[in-house]
């Protein structure tokens, strides 16, 4: 059964999911290990952080999804930029001294938060065409039973 064959069951059937073009979300975060994805990285930073600390704040973060980055669907799964945003700041010791970085992004984390931003972001839409009913669960009818052995 699929989720299309549900909507009559559930009406608030999360249908209204965008088709995601995954290849725009890709060429939009340069997550490459080469010079030119890092020059592109930083040109990002800087547009990602608009009073120019060099830090960036989950609200600097939010805002750029939507100013920035211009995918509406990822802006519009918070989950999954909050989730990216605190695995990134924690990934590394902050090296400033003024001891603020570490509630923050750094640079040198940026590569890590879009590599996560887009890895959550998979798993956000994965989940958001299986929860048949947008409540926050995926209900069994919507899992293909299969059969396994365990020996």
């Amino acid at each position: 059964m699929d989720l299309t064959s549900l909507k009559h069951l559930f009406p608030s059937v999360l249908l209204a999911m965008p088709k995601i073009n995954w290849t725009a979300i890709n060429a939009k975060l340069p997550i490459a290990k080469n010079s030119d994805q890092k020059a592109k990285r930083k040109a990002m930073f800087r547009k990602f952080d608009p009073n120019g600390n060099g830090i960036l704040s989950l609200s600097e973060v939010d805002k750029a999804m939507r100013d920035v980055l211009r995918i509406d669907a990822l802006f519009d799964a918070k989950p999954a930029i909050m989730r990216a945003f605190q695995i990134a700041k924690d990934c590394t010791k902050s090296k400033r001294s003024d001891g603020v970085g570490a509630d923050y992004i750094e640079f040198r984390e940026f590569r890590y938060f879009l590599l996560s931003l887009r890895q959550y972001f998979e798993y956000y839409a994965a989940f958001a065409r299986s929860d048949a009913g947008t409540r926050g669960f995926i209900i069994t009818c919507c899992i293909p039973s299969q059969s396994y052995s365990y020996k």
